[in-house]
């Protein structure tokens, strides 16, 4: 095989030989490669398998609803301290749209969440149209929330 290998490469030999010499060396290659593949992709199938696996267990022993009604419930919410603190971050621009929230004019336009984040009205229910999880999570901070119109906050 190595005196063959050896004769093909520097070109000498019969044409039609080489010529089935070497298909028969790519054909090799490609079944390997192709046993690479599925092997590789059998691999990937098993954990992906298993990620969710651990998912669902994950989610059944944890109950993220539990902990979301545990987190927050409207009645342990203090909005008016919800409110001071996002007033004392001074962010005048809503994180979705990138655009000016006005907190001074009491026009029902702007949204308090829980974890003291202020989103545009629009914005935020946009974002909760958009949301693909049983949970709504902030687009900050990624935790569970409530949300309040800004000015009402204070009247709770």
């Amino acid at each position: 095989m190595v005196q063959i290998a050896t004769l093909y490469e520097s070109g000498g030999g019969n044409e039609i030989l080489r010529q089935k010499w070497l298909l028969r060396k790519i054909k090799n290659i490609t079944s390997n490669l192709g046993r690479v593949v599925d092997q590789t992709e059998s691999a990937v199938d098993r954990l992906l398998n298993e990620v969710d696996r651990n998912l669902t267990l994950s989610r059944q022993i944890l109950g993220t609803k539990h902990r979301y009604l545990l987190l927050n419930h409207e009645k342990d919410l203090n909005w008016e301290r919800i409110r001071s603190k996002a007033l004392s971050r001074r962010e005048d621009d809503c994180p979705i749209c990138m655009e000016k929230v006005d907190l001074t004019t009491n026009n029902n336009t702007v949204s308090l969440l829980s974890c003291s984040h202020v989103f545009h009205k629009n914005c935020i229910e946009s974002f909760e149209d958009f949301n693909i999880y049983e949970l709504l999570l902030c687009p900050l901070c990624r935790n569970p929330y409530q949300k309040r119109p800004f000015h009402d906050s204070c009247c709770c």
